[in-house]
């Protein structure tokens, strides 16, 4: 018995999963929820773009290696797929500019 069918519906549910997941995340943080406090300053009150991208590119980035694991499971690999270094590289990149948006907000 083949399981790509079962993968290939699996991966379709995990990306309709996660756009959920970013939909109550964004409703909740634009309505003033609890979760706002991922992408507001703390000392302004506004949206965060540092903290804003850092967020995107991580859940992005998440959802994509889950692409890339269910596409080795359907494929029978017996490991987690090699990430590329230009993926981790747009990731500490991505995480660097929230961290230098820290030290500058800081002054």
């Amino acid at each position: 018995m083949s399981l790509k069918p079962l993968v290939h519906y699996a991966e379709y549910g995990l990306l309709a999963w996660l756009a959920v997941i970013a939909a109550v995340l964004l409703l909740k943080g634009l309505s003033g929820g609890d979760i706002r406090g991922l992408i507001v300053n703390p000392r302004t009150g506004g949206v965060s773009p540092a903290r804003l991208q850092a967020l995107g590119v991580a859940v992005g980035f998440a959802g994509w290696y889950a692409t890339l694991g269910l596409q080795a499971v359907s494929a029978h690999a017996d490991k987690l797929p090699e990430l590329p270094t230009e993926a981790l590289s747009i990731l500490a990149a991505s995480l660097g500019v929230h961290i230098g948006g820290k030290f500058y907000e800081r002054t």
